[in-house]
Protein backbone atom coordinates (compact mmCIF):
# COMPACT_ATOMS: atom_id res chain seq x y z
CA UNK A 1 0.00 0.00 0.00
CA UNK A 2 2.77 2.44 0.96
CA UNK A 3 4.71 1.94 -2.34
CA UNK A 4 1.47 2.57 -4.24
CA UNK A 5 0.86 5.82 -2.36
CA UNK A 6 4.45 6.93 -2.99
CA UNK A 7 4.08 6.16 -6.70
CA UNK A 8 0.81 8.06 -6.92
CA UNK A 9 2.36 10.98 -5.06
CA UNK A 10 5.36 11.15 -7.41
CA UNK A 11 3.14 10.98 -10.49
CA UNK A 12 0.87 13.69 -9.07
CA UNK A 13 3.89 15.89 -8.38
CA UNK A 14 5.21 15.48 -11.93
CA UNK A 15 1.79 16.30 -13.38
CA UNK A 16 1.52 19.35 -11.13
CA UNK A 17 4.95 20.56 -12.26
CA UNK A 18 3.93 20.18 -15.89
CA UNK A 19 0.64 22.02 -15.37
CA UNK A 20 2.08 24.81 -13.18
CA UNK A 21 2.54 27.32 -16.05
CA UNK A 22 -0.80 26.43 -17.64
CA UNK A 23 -2.81 29.00 -15.69
CA UNK A 24 -0.38 31.71 -16.77
CA UNK A 25 -0.55 30.62 -20.41
CA UNK A 26 -4.33 30.33 -20.34
CA UNK A 27 -4.66 33.80 -18.90
CA UNK A 28 -2.19 35.17 -21.46
CA UNK A 29 -4.13 33.68 -24.35
CA UNK A 30 -6.99 36.09 -23.80
CA UNK A 31 -5.76 38.87 -21.59
CA UNK A 32 -2.08 39.62 -21.73
CA UNK A 33 -1.12 43.19 -22.68
CA UNK A 34 1.69 45.65 -22.22
CA UNK A 35 0.16 47.58 -19.32
CA UNK A 36 -2.45 47.03 -16.62
CA UNK A 37 -6.05 47.91 -17.44
CA UNK A 38 -8.08 50.35 -15.39
CA UNK A 39 -10.62 48.42 -13.29
CA UNK A 40 -14.12 48.65 -14.80
CA UNK A 41 -16.48 50.72 -12.64
CA UNK A 42 -19.92 52.27 -12.97
CA UNK A 43 -21.34 55.35 -11.29
CA UNK A 44 -23.17 53.11 -8.85
CA UNK A 45 -20.17 51.19 -7.59
CA UNK A 46 -17.39 53.77 -7.98
CA UNK A 47 -15.52 53.74 -4.66
CA UNK A 48 -15.16 56.91 -2.62
CA UNK A 49 -11.70 58.42 -2.59
CA UNK A 50 -9.82 57.37 0.47
CA UNK A 51 -7.82 59.70 2.69
CA UNK A 52 -5.48 56.92 3.73
CA UNK A 53 -1.80 57.81 4.00
CA UNK A 54 -0.62 54.36 3.11
CA UNK A 55 -1.86 51.21 1.37
CA UNK A 56 -0.44 47.88 2.50
CA UNK A 57 -1.02 44.58 0.67
CA UNK A 58 -0.15 41.39 2.53
CA UNK A 59 0.76 38.47 0.27
CA UNK A 60 0.61 35.32 2.38
CA UNK A 61 2.87 32.28 2.24
CA UNK A 62 2.49 29.04 0.31
CA UNK A 63 -0.18 27.61 2.63
CA UNK A 64 -2.66 30.22 1.31
CA UNK A 65 -5.86 28.74 -0.16
CA UNK A 66 -8.01 31.79 -0.96
CA UNK A 67 -9.23 35.16 0.25
CA UNK A 68 -9.68 33.97 3.85
CA UNK A 69 -6.69 34.00 6.20
CA UNK A 70 -5.36 31.57 8.76
CA UNK A 71 -5.77 32.60 12.38
CA UNK A 72 -2.15 33.69 12.90
CA UNK A 73 -2.09 35.77 9.73
CA UNK A 74 -5.36 37.45 10.62
CA UNK A 75 -3.92 38.17 14.06
CA UNK A 76 -1.00 40.02 12.45
CA UNK A 77 -3.32 42.02 10.17
CA UNK A 78 -5.58 42.97 13.09
CA UNK A 79 -2.55 44.04 15.13
CA UNK A 80 -1.25 46.16 12.26
CA UNK A 81 -4.69 47.73 11.75
CA UNK A 82 -4.78 48.84 15.40
CA UNK A 83 -1.30 50.33 15.16
CA UNK A 84 -1.89 52.02 11.79
CA UNK A 85 -5.42 53.48 11.76
CA UNK A 86 -4.64 55.80 8.83
CA UNK A 87 -3.49 52.96 6.55
CA UNK A 88 -5.56 50.59 4.46
CA UNK A 89 -4.47 46.96 4.91
CA UNK A 90 -5.52 44.22 2.53
CA UNK A 91 -4.88 40.53 3.14
CA UNK A 92 -7.49 38.92 0.90
CA UNK A 93 -5.29 38.60 -2.21
CA UNK A 94 -4.56 35.07 -3.45
CA UNK A 95 -0.90 35.43 -4.53
CA UNK A 96 -0.80 32.03 -6.22
CA UNK A 97 -3.57 32.64 -8.72
CA UNK A 98 -3.37 35.17 -11.54
CA UNK A 99 -7.12 35.67 -11.43
CA UNK A 100 -7.29 35.87 -7.62
CA UNK A 101 -9.31 32.64 -7.59
CA UNK A 102 -8.99 30.60 -4.42
CA UNK A 103 -8.27 26.88 -4.48
CA UNK A 104 -11.69 26.19 -2.95
CA UNK A 105 -13.56 28.23 -5.55
CA UNK A 106 -14.65 27.19 -9.02
CA UNK A 107 -11.65 25.21 -10.22
CA UNK A 108 -11.29 21.83 -11.96
CA UNK A 109 -9.62 20.39 -8.82
CA UNK A 110 -11.54 22.38 -6.19
CA UNK A 111 -13.04 19.19 -4.69
CA UNK A 112 -9.55 17.78 -4.06
CA UNK A 113 -8.31 21.09 -2.58
CA UNK A 114 -11.30 21.20 -0.22
CA UNK A 115 -10.40 17.71 0.93
CA UNK A 116 -6.72 18.65 1.42
CA UNK A 117 -7.67 21.84 3.25
CA UNK A 118 -9.97 19.94 5.60
CA UNK A 119 -7.15 17.52 6.40
CA UNK A 120 -4.79 20.45 7.01
CA UNK A 121 -7.19 22.03 9.51
CA UNK A 122 -7.76 18.69 11.25
CA UNK A 123 -4.06 17.83 11.33
CA UNK A 124 -4.60 14.55 9.48
CA UNK A 125 -2.69 12.96 6.60
CA UNK A 126 -0.01 15.66 6.38
CA UNK A 127 1.31 14.36 3.06
CA UNK A 128 -1.99 15.04 1.31
CA UNK A 129 -2.49 18.32 3.19
CA UNK A 130 0.99 19.44 2.11
CA UNK A 131 -0.03 19.24 -1.56
CA UNK A 132 -1.48 22.74 -1.11
CA UNK A 133 2.00 24.02 -0.26
CA UNK A 134 3.58 22.12 -3.15
CA UNK A 135 1.05 23.48 -5.62
CA UNK A 136 1.73 27.05 -4.48
CA UNK A 137 5.52 26.55 -4.48
CA UNK A 138 5.27 25.64 -8.14
CA UNK A 139 3.46 28.93 -8.78
CA UNK A 140 6.32 30.75 -7.04
CA UNK A 141 8.74 29.05 -9.44
CA UNK A 142 6.54 30.11 -12.37
CA UNK A 143 6.77 33.70 -11.11
CA UNK A 144 10.57 33.44 -10.91
CA UNK A 145 10.86 31.88 -14.38
CA UNK A 146 12.10 34.27 -17.07
CA UNK A 147 9.70 32.77 -19.61
CA UNK A 148 6.44 32.66 -17.67
CA UNK A 149 7.17 35.13 -14.86
CA UNK A 150 6.17 38.30 -16.77
CA UNK A 151 2.84 36.71 -17.72
CA UNK A 152 2.16 35.59 -14.18
CA UNK A 153 3.07 38.98 -12.71
CA UNK A 154 0.81 40.76 -15.19
CA UNK A 155 -2.24 38.84 -14.01
CA UNK A 156 -1.35 39.12 -10.33
CA UNK A 157 -0.69 42.85 -10.61
CA UNK A 158 -4.06 43.35 -12.29
CA UNK A 159 -5.80 41.62 -9.38
CA UNK A 160 -3.97 43.83 -6.87
CA UNK A 161 -4.74 46.99 -8.87
CA UNK A 162 -8.43 46.08 -8.92
CA UNK A 163 -8.37 45.62 -5.13
CA UNK A 164 -6.56 48.92 -4.55
CA UNK A 165 -8.99 50.92 -6.65
CA UNK A 166 -11.87 49.08 -5.01
CA UNK A 167 -10.57 50.31 -1.64
CA UNK A 168 -10.55 53.92 -2.79
CA UNK A 169 -7.00 54.30 -4.03
CA UNK A 170 -6.70 57.29 -6.38
CA UNK A 171 -4.33 56.53 -9.23
CA UNK A 172 -1.74 59.29 -9.57
CA UNK A 173 -2.19 60.51 -5.98
CA UNK A 174 1.33 59.40 -5.02
CA UNK A 175 0.11 57.66 -1.87
CA UNK A 176 2.77 55.01 -1.06
CA UNK A 177 1.99 51.35 -1.57
CA UNK A 178 3.81 48.65 0.38
CA UNK A 179 3.79 44.96 -0.49
CA UNK A 180 4.49 42.55 2.36
CA UNK A 181 5.55 39.18 1.00
CA UNK A 182 5.51 36.35 3.51
CA UNK A 183 7.56 33.31 2.45
CA UNK A 184 6.79 32.66 -1.24
CA UNK A 185 4.78 35.89 -1.30
CA UNK A 186 8.11 37.74 -1.37
CA UNK A 187 8.79 36.55 -4.92
CA UNK A 188 5.25 37.40 -6.03
CA UNK A 189 5.67 40.91 -4.59
CA UNK A 190 8.85 41.53 -6.58
CA UNK A 191 7.22 40.36 -9.81
CA UNK A 192 4.26 42.78 -9.60
CA UNK A 193 6.26 45.81 -8.39
CA UNK A 194 7.18 47.41 -11.77
CA UNK A 195 3.67 46.97 -13.17
CA UNK A 196 2.00 48.49 -10.11
CA UNK A 197 4.49 51.35 -9.95
CA UNK A 198 3.74 52.36 -13.54
CA UNK A 199 -0.02 51.89 -13.19
CA UNK A 200 -0.31 53.81 -9.91
CA UNK A 201 2.39 56.44 -10.55
CA UNK A 202 3.36 56.02 -6.91
CA UNK A 203 6.26 54.66 -4.84
CA UNK A 204 6.14 50.91 -4.24
CA UNK A 205 8.14 49.37 -1.41
CA UNK A 206 8.57 45.65 -0.76
CA UNK A 207 8.89 44.14 2.71
CA UNK A 208 9.94 40.50 2.80
CA UNK A 209 8.84 38.58 5.90
CA UNK A 210 11.01 35.48 5.69
CA UNK A 211 10.62 35.78 1.92
CA UNK A 212 12.12 33.50 -0.72
CA UNK A 213 13.15 35.69 -3.65
CA UNK A 214 15.05 35.43 -6.91
CA UNK A 215 16.99 38.18 -8.67
CA UNK A 216 13.75 39.39 -10.21
CA UNK A 217 13.76 42.33 -12.67
CA UNK A 218 11.19 43.97 -10.36
CA UNK A 219 14.05 44.80 -8.00
CA UNK A 220 15.04 47.61 -10.36
CA UNK A 221 11.70 49.36 -9.74
CA UNK A 222 11.23 48.73 -6.03
CA UNK A 223 11.92 51.92 -4.07
CA UNK A 224 13.36 49.76 -1.31
CA UNK A 225 13.43 46.15 -0.16
CA UNK A 226 13.38 45.39 3.56
CA UNK A 227 14.18 41.75 4.34
CA UNK A 228 12.97 40.58 7.77
CA UNK A 229 14.58 37.29 8.79
CA UNK A 230 14.60 35.31 12.04
CA UNK A 231 17.80 33.62 13.19
CA UNK A 232 16.02 30.24 13.32
CA UNK A 233 14.41 30.60 9.90
CA UNK A 234 16.43 28.78 7.18
CA UNK A 235 13.75 29.08 4.48
CA UNK A 236 14.80 32.52 3.10
CA UNK A 237 18.22 31.03 2.33
CA UNK A 238 16.57 28.99 -0.44
CA UNK A 239 16.48 32.21 -2.47
CA UNK A 240 20.27 32.10 -2.66
CA UNK A 241 19.98 29.10 -4.95
CA UNK A 242 18.90 31.43 -7.77
CA UNK A 243 22.06 32.32 -9.75
CA UNK A 244 21.21 36.03 -9.78
CA UNK A 245 21.64 36.10 -6.01
CA UNK A 246 25.26 34.91 -6.25
CA UNK A 247 27.78 37.68 -5.44
CA UNK A 248 29.95 36.80 -8.44
CA UNK A 249 27.20 37.96 -10.84
CA UNK A 250 27.82 41.59 -9.97
CA UNK A 251 25.45 43.00 -12.61
CA UNK A 252 22.40 40.97 -11.62
CA UNK A 253 19.29 42.84 -10.48
CA UNK A 254 19.86 41.69 -6.91
CA UNK A 255 23.48 42.82 -6.70
CA UNK A 256 22.77 46.13 -8.40
CA UNK A 257 20.03 46.80 -5.84
CA UNK A 258 22.34 46.06 -2.90
CA UNK A 259 25.09 48.30 -4.33
CA UNK A 260 22.59 51.12 -4.73
CA UNK A 261 21.68 50.89 -1.04
CA UNK A 262 18.05 49.91 -1.63
CA UNK A 263 18.29 46.67 0.36
CA UNK A 264 18.05 46.57 4.15
CA UNK A 265 18.19 43.27 6.07
CA UNK A 266 16.37 43.35 9.41
CA UNK A 267 17.24 40.83 12.14
CA UNK A 268 14.07 39.61 13.89
CA UNK A 269 15.58 37.54 16.68
CA UNK A 270 15.16 33.78 17.33
CA UNK A 271 12.07 33.30 15.15
CA UNK A 272 11.23 30.32 12.94
CA UNK A 273 9.52 30.44 9.56
CA UNK A 274 6.03 29.31 10.52
CA UNK A 275 4.09 27.57 13.27
CA UNK A 276 5.36 27.52 16.85
CA UNK A 277 7.96 30.20 17.51
CA UNK A 278 7.37 31.96 14.19
CA UNK A 279 7.02 35.65 13.34
CA UNK A 280 3.28 35.40 14.03
CA UNK A 281 3.44 33.52 17.33
CA UNK A 282 1.81 35.44 20.17
CA UNK A 283 2.82 32.94 22.85
CA UNK A 284 6.60 33.09 22.39
CA UNK A 285 8.42 36.15 23.69
CA UNK A 286 11.78 37.87 23.34
CA UNK A 287 14.08 38.50 26.29
CA UNK A 288 12.36 41.89 26.68
CA UNK A 289 9.04 40.15 27.26
CA UNK A 290 7.58 41.31 23.94
CA UNK A 291 5.76 38.60 22.02
CA UNK A 292 7.04 37.56 18.60
CA UNK A 293 3.78 38.78 17.04
CA UNK A 294 4.04 42.17 18.76
CA UNK A 295 7.68 42.53 17.71
CA UNK A 296 6.85 41.71 14.10
CA UNK A 297 3.94 44.18 14.12
CA UNK A 298 6.10 46.86 15.73
CA UNK A 299 8.91 46.37 13.23
CA UNK A 300 6.50 46.58 10.29
CA UNK A 301 4.87 49.68 11.73
CA UNK A 302 8.28 51.35 12.13
CA UNK A 303 9.02 50.62 8.48
CA UNK A 304 5.62 52.06 7.47
CA UNK A 305 6.51 55.27 9.31
CA UNK A 306 9.87 55.45 7.57
CA UNK A 307 8.26 54.98 4.16
CA UNK A 308 5.60 57.62 4.87
CA UNK A 309 8.19 60.10 6.15
CA UNK A 310 10.35 59.58 3.08
CA UNK A 311 7.36 60.16 0.80
CA UNK A 312 6.39 63.27 2.76
CA UNK A 313 9.86 64.75 2.32
CA UNK A 314 9.82 64.07 -1.41
CA UNK A 315 6.39 65.60 -1.90
CA UNK A 316 7.14 68.75 0.13
CA UNK A 317 10.43 69.69 -1.46
CA UNK A 318 12.28 69.53 -4.71
CA UNK A 319 14.77 66.79 -5.31
CA UNK A 320 17.73 67.60 -3.01
CA UNK A 321 21.12 68.01 -4.61
CA UNK A 322 23.90 65.59 -3.82
CA UNK A 323 26.94 67.21 -2.21
CA UNK A 324 30.36 66.16 -0.96
CA UNK A 325 28.77 65.68 2.46
CA UNK A 326 26.93 62.65 1.05
CA UNK A 327 30.20 60.78 0.50
CA UNK A 328 32.18 59.22 3.34
CA UNK A 329 35.42 61.07 4.22
CA UNK A 330 37.57 57.97 3.76
CA UNK A 331 36.05 57.37 0.34
CA UNK A 332 36.70 60.97 -0.73
CA UNK A 333 40.30 60.76 0.51
CA UNK A 334 40.82 57.57 -1.49
CA UNK A 335 39.49 59.23 -4.67
CA UNK A 336 41.75 62.26 -4.21
CA UNK A 337 44.76 60.03 -3.61
CA UNK A 338 44.04 58.02 -6.78
CA UNK A 339 43.62 61.26 -8.75
CA UNK A 340 46.91 62.68 -7.47
CA UNK A 341 48.81 59.49 -8.31
CA UNK A 342 47.26 59.47 -11.77
CA UNK A 343 48.32 63.06 -12.48
CA UNK A 344 51.90 62.43 -11.34
CA UNK A 345 52.20 59.23 -13.39
CA UNK A 346 50.56 60.87 -16.39
CA UNK A 347 53.17 63.66 -16.31
CA UNK A 348 55.99 61.11 -16.38
CA UNK A 349 54.30 59.20 -19.22
CA UNK A 350 53.90 62.39 -21.28
CA UNK A 351 57.60 63.16 -20.71
CA UNK A 352 58.54 59.70 -22.02
CA UNK A 353 56.30 60.19 -25.06
CA UNK A 354 57.90 63.55 -25.87
CA UNK A 355 61.47 62.30 -25.42
CA UNK A 356 60.85 59.12 -27.44
CA UNK A 357 61.18 56.73 -24.50
CA UNK A 358 57.77 55.28 -25.34
CA UNK A 359 55.87 55.15 -28.60
CA UNK A 360 52.41 56.76 -28.80
CA UNK A 361 50.75 53.43 -29.68
CA UNK A 362 52.27 51.60 -26.70
CA UNK A 363 51.45 54.51 -24.39
CA UNK A 364 47.79 54.67 -25.40
CA UNK A 365 47.30 50.89 -25.39
CA UNK A 366 48.83 50.48 -21.93
CA UNK A 367 46.83 53.46 -20.63
CA UNK A 368 43.58 52.01 -22.04
CA UNK A 369 44.28 48.56 -20.61
CA UNK A 370 45.02 50.15 -17.26
CA UNK A 371 41.70 52.04 -17.28
CA UNK A 372 39.75 48.82 -17.93
CA UNK A 373 41.55 46.98 -15.13
CA UNK A 374 41.06 50.00 -12.87
CA UNK A 375 37.30 50.05 -13.42
CA UNK A 376 37.22 46.38 -12.49
CA UNK A 377 39.45 47.07 -9.48
CA UNK A 378 37.01 49.72 -8.24
CA UNK A 379 34.71 46.81 -7.34
CA UNK A 380 37.26 45.90 -4.64
CA UNK A 381 35.36 48.30 -2.37
CA UNK A 382 31.66 47.45 -2.09
CA UNK A 383 29.70 50.72 -2.08
CA UNK A 384 26.53 51.08 -0.03
CA UNK A 385 24.33 53.72 1.61
CA UNK A 386 24.57 54.41 5.34
CA UNK A 387 21.04 55.49 6.31
CA UNK A 388 22.07 56.88 9.71
CA UNK A 389 24.83 59.13 8.36
CA UNK A 390 23.23 59.71 4.91
CA UNK A 391 26.53 59.01 3.15
CA UNK A 392 27.90 56.57 0.61
CA UNK A 393 30.47 54.26 2.21
CA UNK A 394 32.92 51.72 0.78
CA UNK A 395 34.05 48.53 2.44
CA UNK A 396 36.05 45.54 1.26
CA UNK A 397 33.88 42.43 1.12
CA UNK A 398 35.03 38.92 0.24
CA UNK A 399 34.78 39.64 -3.48
CA UNK A 400 36.92 42.73 -2.97
CA UNK A 401 39.42 40.63 -1.06
CA UNK A 402 39.61 38.15 -3.93
CA UNK A 403 40.10 40.97 -6.43
CA UNK A 404 42.84 42.47 -4.26
CA UNK A 405 44.63 39.11 -4.01
CA UNK A 406 44.44 38.64 -7.78
CA UNK A 407 45.76 42.15 -8.32
CA UNK A 408 48.73 41.55 -6.01
CA UNK A 409 49.64 38.41 -7.97
CA UNK A 410 49.34 40.41 -11.18
CA UNK A 411 51.55 43.21 -9.80
CA UNK A 412 54.24 40.72 -8.78
CA UNK A 413 54.36 39.23 -12.27
CA UNK A 414 53.80 42.39 -14.29
CA UNK A 415 57.42 42.73 -15.48
CA UNK A 416 57.38 39.18 -16.86
CA UNK A 417 53.96 39.69 -18.43
CA UNK A 418 54.70 43.07 -20.01
CA UNK A 419 58.12 41.79 -21.05
CA UNK A 420 56.40 39.54 -23.56
CA UNK A 421 55.55 42.65 -25.63
CA UNK A 422 57.97 45.37 -24.49
CA UNK A 423 61.64 45.21 -23.57
CA UNK A 424 64.47 47.53 -22.69
CA UNK A 425 64.00 51.10 -21.43
CA UNK A 426 60.44 51.25 -22.81
CA UNK A 427 59.29 48.58 -20.31
CA UNK A 428 59.40 50.99 -17.35
CA UNK A 429 57.47 53.69 -19.22
CA UNK A 430 54.94 51.12 -20.48
CA UNK A 431 54.34 49.86 -16.91
CA UNK A 432 54.00 53.41 -15.61
CA UNK A 433 51.44 54.24 -18.29
CA UNK A 434 49.45 51.13 -17.38
CA UNK A 435 49.30 52.06 -13.69
CA UNK A 436 48.36 55.64 -14.56
CA UNK A 437 45.36 54.25 -16.44
CA UNK A 438 44.68 51.94 -13.51
CA UNK A 439 44.35 54.90 -11.13
CA UNK A 440 42.06 56.72 -13.57
CA UNK A 441 39.88 53.61 -13.97
CA UNK A 442 39.49 53.28 -10.21
CA UNK A 443 38.36 56.89 -9.95
CA UNK A 444 35.87 56.54 -12.82
CA UNK A 445 34.44 53.23 -11.56
CA UNK A 446 34.05 54.52 -8.01
CA UNK A 447 32.44 57.83 -9.02
CA UNK A 448 29.94 56.04 -11.29
CA UNK A 449 29.03 53.71 -8.41
CA UNK A 450 28.58 56.65 -6.03
CA UNK A 451 26.33 58.47 -8.48
CA UNK A 452 24.14 55.38 -8.94
CA UNK A 453 23.60 55.08 -5.18
CA UNK A 454 22.88 58.79 -4.69
CA UNK A 455 20.38 58.72 -7.54
CA UNK A 456 18.68 55.65 -6.09
CA UNK A 457 18.19 57.56 -2.82
CA UNK A 458 16.47 60.47 -4.53
CA UNK A 459 19.39 62.91 -4.72
CA UNK A 460 20.11 65.11 -7.72
CA UNK A 461 23.46 64.02 -9.17
CA UNK A 462 23.53 66.30 -12.20
CA UNK A 463 26.19 68.39 -10.52
CA UNK A 464 28.74 65.57 -10.64
CA UNK A 465 31.66 67.76 -9.55
CA UNK A 466 30.03 68.34 -6.17
CA UNK A 467 30.22 64.72 -5.03
CA UNK A 468 33.78 63.75 -5.93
Amino acid sequence: MIPLLITVGVVALLVAMFLAPMEALSWWAGWFGGELKSPPTSSADTPKRSRAKHYVIFLDGIAKIGSENYEDVQGLLDNLARRNPEAVLMGDIMPYSMTNTGLLDKRPMSRFWRYAYRLKREGKRPVIAFTINIRNVLQVLVSADERYGPLYSQGEAQSILNKLVGQGYEVGSGVPVTLIGYSGGGQIALGVTPLLKRALAAPVTVISLGGVMSSDPGLADADHLYHLVGSKDPVPNLGRLFPGRWPLLVNSHWNQMTRQGRFSPVEMGPMTHNGVGSYLDEAYTLASGESFLAHTSGTLTSLFRRIEEQQKKLSMSAKPAATRANVDKKLKLRLRLYSLIFLVMLGVVVYNLVTGGLSLWLGLSSLGAGVLIGVFMSRMFSLSWDEQESVVIGRIDWIGGAILAAYILFALGRNWLFGLWVSGPALGAFTLSFFAGNMLGRVVGTVVGIRHILKAWGLDVRGGSRIS
